[in-house]
């Protein structure tokens, strides 16, 4: 038998694909093993698109989404916005479900944030998939930016307003480019007004999916749940479908 230092260094021969599968066999016994220490949430709060890429001095609206499996009450968080690349229009709000605004939602295009606490009337609260507020945006300046949700806060439908276990809500990601341009599969070339042009590098999404800085057996989580999507955020070597080499890219070193 080789030492086991000759097959470490041999490891690369292994089959991605073994390799993949392997480790998802790994994560569903060690899910089943874990299931009683471990919490997951049954409510997020999102923004939606994820990703998008939109041209200067265009107007386009995101939404901010609640999903929930049990009946909730209460919604409120702050969202945050770059404010080189970005700045408010306008805000609507869903009042067929969130009927009742403790905080009208309102905006900082200087702070780069804008903050909404709000709730529902509805018998037997809400349960299901619905947007609460849109927020129209002004694409102000070239660059890239991302629209982050902080202190976000869903409350059961309880009569003790208890708080509702929350998935880790996912930064939208948003690229600013030019008013004319031609993509390439590897970047982006845009030319300016006056004719000039200059080149973007197309950057790979980060594999910290959950935003705790580190990656682990929770971006491993997030990323089986889309496999076969065609999610840009999940699709790190950009071949326009969610797979198992996306999986080996988030096994490997951090992009």
């Amino acid at each position: 038998m080789k030492p086991m230092k000759d097959f470490m260094r041999q490891g690369n021969v292994i089959p991605a694909t073994l390799l993949a599968s392997t480790f998802i066999a790994f994560i569903t016994v060690m899910s089943l093993i874990m299931l009683p220490i471990t919490q997951t949430g049954v409510a997020s709060m999102r923004i939606v698109p994820q990703s998008k890429t939109v041209l200067i001095d265009e107007i386009f609206s995101v939404t901010v989404q609640i999903d929930s499996s049990v009946p909730v009450n209460v919604f409120a968080g702050e969202l945050h916005f770059d404010t080189q690349t970005l700045s408010v229009e306008s805000i609507e709000y869903n009042t067929s479900v969130a009927d009742l605004w403790a905080e009208e939602p309102w905006y900082s295009n200087g702070e780069g944030t804008l903050n909404f606490a709000g709730g529902t009337t509805q018998k037997g609260g809400f349960s299901g998939s619905e947007k609460i507020i849109t927020v129209t945006f002004k694409a102000k300046q070239i660059g890239g930016g991302s629209l982050t949700i902080a202190d976000a806060t869903i409350l059961q439908h309880d009569g003790l307003g208890s708080d509702t276990p929350l998935s880790t809500p996912i930064d939208a990601l948003f690229t600013v480019t030019a008013e004319t341009s031609t993509t390439t599969n590897t970047n982006l070339i845009a030319k300016t007004a006056l004719g000039s042009s200059y080149q973007v590098v197309e950057t790979a999404p980060s594999t910290d999916l959950n935003g705790d800085g580190k990656q682990g057996i929770a971006d491993t989580s997030i990323l089986l749940l889309n496999l076969g999507s065609t999610d840009s955020r999940f699709d790190f070597n950009r071949d326009g479908v969610v797979n198992l080499k996306d999986l080996n890219i988030l096994l490997g070193p951090s992009l």
